[in-house]
């Protein structure tokens, strides 16, 4: 291209730009022929085969002022002249999209609204590409007002706000009176009127800065319709009205003229100024003949011509009625045509003609008789269609039932086949998310477990690198372990499985430990997390404790995961006579508006290059969804993107009558981790069998135990049995999985303790199931204690400790006491299950002891305490004990309980330290762990 080419296409570039702008300024003030002039003079000047682009941006806009200038035919051509530019020059996709935005501009012109919303929605579709944004403003704007006009008015609104948004950020001004009057009207319609008054008082701001008259007109006739509607000030209205007709008197804009002035005369009707009235309908008829486009419709002339004779101006009245009874279009309307002659009929009757009042009643009857007629002849055209149509839906419907007869005979087998398949893999997929715990658990609990060790010091000093990089793994190794849980916990969800445990709950308590516990998170990514509670700080509810923490959980992390440093995060809580509302706000990224409908999808994946990486696997927001339906609540969300979101997770209210507790949550409990284990020198005579199909397991577990107890180990249930069977080796105590091959772990436990020789053989199931069917099995079968994997190496020691000591204790109490049976016969174990029974439901009562239990059972404290050890080797007070951490453990495991505190008074212990202490040395595993990883929680 030569230097004097670039020159004159620069300047041409220049030139559009300048006419593009003075042609929309005097659109906007409705001088659309002087704006059509400009666009025609510039098309003239410059050939479409040397600039194909800018004479296709000029068609386009050419389009858009033609649809003010009926009739539409030059607009029509205009359209096909773009449309055939755009094709012949191949042009790229900005273009594509300016095309489109004219075609949806003309098919809403032309009723044909679907065509209007599918042309903008192909726009919006590849928002991410569109550059210009002030294309992505009309479509949004053309989108809105279409969907008002098929009914759907809550979209369209929506639609209407995300164009303003984009015209306000972006300063498009020229744009702005048009959005804000559009929202006004679609609210106005919508009865909203509080916001109909805020947006026309916007419009009218917008539009007189830039000198809008069009715009300025409009608004001023709403607010005359919103005086006459909702206020009922029909001075107001007439004002507003006025204001209206005398711009579009100045820009010459007749169509929107004529409509002011029959609204100027219905205020004068309302307002009986009859003489005003006939002042503006005559108006609205002079008008009307300055545009060939209008028609006068009937309603207009017929209430003018009503005025006209209540006034006495009976001849002017007869004037119109008959100028309207010779109109084409009416002659065969006879309804119309009756109604004009009976008018004409008071009309001479008032002036004493009653000859003419005679004939015009003759035609009332005429006219009356034909429509009358006609109505029966449509009746009858409608019966004999409606008789035809149903004969050959019968004969249709006939042939169809033969055709779905054998289609259904023919598809029989192959449904079958279908069902059986599918209820193979409903199977198949329970089967996998029992599985997938054992098979990922193992794994995670071999890199937890010795890393944990590692950091403990076992094995000498880390230097800190080292020491970071080891927190490091055991940080991302606990949040493995919580996506398991969640990929378990929609199994749950699946099978109905999930069981609710509401509790009276202090509400303000509860907020705050959530809030407290996420602080110092907030504070390392440096945002502002702000807390605010509206409501009875007293207030105790219901509630279901782990479920809604689960649910708030989640919605924090996700907010301070996706708020950027500096950023704010506010957690709001509002309690109503119904209802508790908590409110997660952040002014972080925002969700993309294609990503909003499906976030609570579930395995749902942004479709957005640049959200793909803000993504999980789209697990988190799913349970988040489910859970709440299941605690009878509901989530909502809005997002602006790049402004932020906000969760709003609703939940009914339930008062409880029970008042609860303000406790501080322990922030260490007594023993520590690290904690030195002794185990006592005469238990190095006693032996250990492990059983683990987990060669890796098999070798972690016998490390951990081989320092103080002799071990055996097995692959399986069968290999475990051979080495039980064996006397010669002793076994005090077993280890063992639940899944393995050949022989599971929970029939080898039944085994063992329905053999007399094995059944006071303490058993651990060391396990991946963590569900409470599985501890139900095991415990109904008669485990002594279980680990969930995985687990630390502490509590495994501790566990294997305290069992063989009282197994131990046992067998030395019975040498001594030969006379006592040591038999495992099943009404000792109903006897001692009954003991159980009374311990569980007194639990909390401070009258729990020997001696109460001894007048439950009508026998003495020495007969207690001689059976009670002979069944389970502990004296009375310890297997209360020994029942209290039992189920202290049960409720720790499924959360019932908030804090350490709360666990440790239902089951009757005075202090929570004591209890930690005990509870500890029990099971070698702090009460403060459980709370832990319910800070954890990941999300989508």
């Amino acid at each position: 291209m030569s230097n004097q080419t670039t020159k004159d296409h620069i300047k041409l570039l220049a030139e559009v730009d300048v006419v593009l702008k003075q042609s929309k300024y005097f659109s906007g003030q409705g001088q659309w022929k002087k704006s059509k002039q400009l666009l025609l003079d510039l098309l003239e000047k410059y050939p479409l085969a040397t600039y194909p682009k800018e004479v296709f941006s000029v068609q386009v806009l050419l389009i858009e002022i033609l649809t003010y200038l009926p009739p539409m035919d030059e607009a029509e051509q205009a359209l096909k002249l773009a449309s055939e530019t755009f094709e012949k020059h191949q042009l790229s996709d900005p273009f594509k999209w300016k095309l489109l935005l004219a075609k949806a501009l003309m098919a809403r012109e032309f009723d044909r609204t679907q065509e209007a919303i599918s042309y903008s929605k192909e726009i919006l579709a590849s928002l991410a590409l569109i550059k210009d944004k002030e294309l992505i403003c009309k479509a949004y704007f053309r989108l809105g007002v279409s969907l008002q006009a098929v009914g759907e008015a809550e979209e369209g609104i929506k639609m209407l706000l995300q164009s303003l948004s984009v015209a306000e950020k972006n300063q498009i001004l020229h744009l702005l009176p048009k959005i804000y009057y559009a929202l006004s009207y679609l609210l106005f319609y919508e009865k909203i009127y509080d916001k109909t008054h805020y947006y026309l008082n916007k419009t009218i701001e917008a539009a007189k800065a830039i000198n809008a008259q069009l715009s300025l007109s409009y608004a001023y006739h709403l607010q005359g319709s919103l005086h006459t509607l909702y206020q009922v000030d029909y001075e107001a209205a007439y004002e507003c009205y006025l204001k209206s007709a005398k711009i579009k008197e100045a820009i010459n804009y007749y169509k929107g003229l004529t409509l002011s002035y029959i609204s100027l005369s219905n205020v004068c009707q309302e307002l009986n100024q009859n003489k005003k009235a006939i002042y503006w309908l005559e108006k609205g008829i002079e008008v009307s003949k300055k545009d060939a486009s209008l028609i006068i419709s009937y309603e207009y002339i017929s209430n003018l011509a009503s005025l006209h004779f209540f006034n006495n101006n009976t001849e002017k009245a007869i004037a119109y009625l008959t100028q309207l009874s010779e109109q084409e279009v009416y002659q065969k309307s006879y309804d119309k045509l009756a109604d004009i002659n009976n008018t004409l009929v008071e009309c001479y009757k008032k002036l004493g003609d009653y000859k003419l009042a005679y004939y015009h009643q003759t035609k009332v009857i005429e006219y009356e008789k034909l429509d009358i007629e006609r109505g029966q002849q449509k009746r009858v055209q409608a019966l004999q269609l409606e008789y035809e149509a149903t004969k050959k839906a019968k004969e249709a419907l006939e042939i169809e039932v033969q055709k779905r007869t054998e289609q259904i005979e023919k598809d029989k087998k192959t449904i079958e086949k279908q069902a059986h398949y599918l209820e193979e893999l409903i199977a198949f997929k329970s089967s996998f998310f029992t599985n997938i715990s054992h098979e990922l658990r193992n794994p995670v609990s071999l890199i937890i477990s010795p890393v944990q060790e590692i950091l403990q010091g076992r094995y000498g000093q880390l230097n800190p690198l080292l020491e970071k990089k080891l927190q490091m793994i055991e940080r991302n190794s606990t949040e493995l372990l919580s996506l398991i849980e969640e990929i378990l916990m929609l199994a749950k969800l699946e099978s109905d499985k999930l069981t609710l445990h509401h509790h009276p709950t202090s509400l303000l308590t509860f907020c705050k430990r959530l809030y407290a516990s996420l602080e110092g998170l907030a504070q390392q990514k440096q945002i502002q997390f702000d807390f605010h509670y509206q409501g009875n700080p007293q207030l105790t509810v219901q509630l279901d404790q782990t479920q809604t923490a689960k649910i708030l959980n989640n919605l924090l992390i996700n907010a301070i995961k996706y708020t950027p440093k500096h950023g704010q995060v506010n957690f709001n809580i509002h309690t109503t006579k119904e209802a508790l509302q908590f409110i997660i706000k952040d002014n972080g990224k925002g969700i993309h508006p294609d990503d909003l409908p499906h976030i609570f999808d579930r395995f749902y994946q942004s479709q957005h290059s640049d959200h793909i990486k803000s993504f999980g696997i789209g697990i988190g927001l799913a349970l988040v969804k489910e859970v709440s339906k299941i605690l009878g609540g509901q989530i909502q969300v809005e997002s602006q993107l790049g402004e932020g979101s906000i969760f709003t997770f609703t939940l009914p209210l339930v008062k409880s009558q029970t008042t609860t507790q303000i406790i501080q949550i322990e922030t260490q409990d007594t023993l520590s981790a690290t904690s030195k284990i002794t185990i006592p020198e005469h238990h190095q005579q006693y032996t250990v069998l492990i059983v683990e199909d987990n060669p890796d397991m098999q070798q972690f577990i016998q490390e951990i135990i081989a320092p103080h107890y002799s071990t055996y180990t097995a692959n399986n249930g069968n290999e475990a049995l051979a080495i039980l069977k064996d006397t010669s080796k002793n076994i005090n105590l077993v280890i063992s999985d639940i899944l393995m091959p050949e022989l599971d772990g929970l029939s080898l436990l039944q085994i063992i303790k329905s053999t007399e020789q094995w059944a006071s053989t303490p058993v651990i199931m060391l396990t991946a199931l963590a569900t409470e069917d599985d501890r139900i099995n095991a415990l109904t079968i008669g485990v002594d204690d279980y680990l969930i994997k995985p687990f630390s190496p502490n509590e495994l020691v501790v566990r294997s400790l305290n069992l063989i000591e009282n197994y131990h204790k046992k067998q030395k109490w019975l040498s001594k006491n030969k006379e006592i049976p040591t038999t495992y016969t099943s009404a000792n174990q109903e006897w001692i299950k009954k003991i159980e029974g009374l311990i569980k439901d007194n639990i909390d009562s401070k009258q729990l002891n020997i001696g109460f239990l001894a007048d439950e059972l009508y026998i003495s404290d020495r007969q207690l305490y001689r059976k009670v050890k002979s069944i389970t080797g502990l004296t009375p007070n310890k297997y209360i004990l020994e029942i209290k951490l039992q189920v202290a453990k049960k409720l720790l495991e499924q959360k019932v309980y908030y804090t350490i505190s709360e666990v440790a008074y239902a089951i009757g212990f005075e202090t929570s330290s004591y209890f930690s202490k005990v509870y500890e040395k029990r099971f070698g595993k702090r009460p403060g762990d459980y709370f832990k990883n319910d800070r954890s929680h990941r999300s989508n």
